[in-house]
């Protein structure tokens, strides 16, 4: 997946080793059995004790990589438990198209958002939402079209035009995996740290 933080870290990790390969080339004679023994020992920490500016890494920045995974986990988490309540739960409303617009994401991405106004009756009067869609459905829709709409009873600012839907679950795994590795990180860098305190 091009672009992708898994990408972005693979790519780094081949540098690397191409870095170390380079430099075992221009090393000279081969190292007696001592010092091979400190040299696996240095590369086995470079990779998890350099900061990209050269700084070391230290149980700080392993404790903030450990609350980072958590933060994270926790997050999509209840995002993903609350959309999910709503696709189990939720009320359908027939709807109609407000206005549609759409919008770069950024002035260096190429990236366009569609944008969704709609309004559906709740109890107690009309509730006005708006969402990110499809390409397919925005070109669909005209303003003034009847829309389908699943929203929460008790909170029907949570709401999905028909075809739409919350988080999905591979975006959720997707992070849930690398906040694992991000917290697996960080705890490797706590017990590196109490470790050379020890010492």
């Amino acid at each position: 997946m091009p672009g992708s933080p898994l990408a972005s870290g693979i790519h780094r990790v081949v540098i690397f080793t191409r870095f170390v390969r380079r430099l075992d080339r221009q090393a000279g004679p081969e190292p007696g059995p001592e010092a091979r023994g400190h040299m696996r020992f240095y590369r086995s920490r470079s990779i998890f004790s350099l900061t990209p500016n050269g700084r070391p890494l230290t149980g700080t920045d392993g404790a903030l990589f450990v609350l980072m995974g958590v933060i994270v986990v926790v997050m999509v988490f209840v995002i993903f438990h609350r959309d999910l309540r709503v696709q189990t739960e939720g009320v359908w409303a027939q709807g109609r198209v407000v206005r549609k617009e759409k919008h770069a994401r950024s002035r260096t991405s190429r990236g366009v958002d569609y944008v969704l106004h709609y309004g559906f009756p709740r109890k107690g009067g009309w509730q006005n939402a708006q969402r990110n869609v499809s390409r397919e459905l925005w070109e669909r829709l005209r303003a003034g079209s009847s829309i389908q709409v699943l929203h929460d009873s008790e909170d029907p600012s949570l709401s999905y035009p028909e075809g739409e839907g919350g988080m999905p679950l591979e975006f959720a795994m997707l992070a849930f995996l690398l906040a694992g590795g991000t917290i697996v990180t960080g705890i490797v860098l706590l017990l590196r740290s109490a470790g050379a305190q020890e010492a």
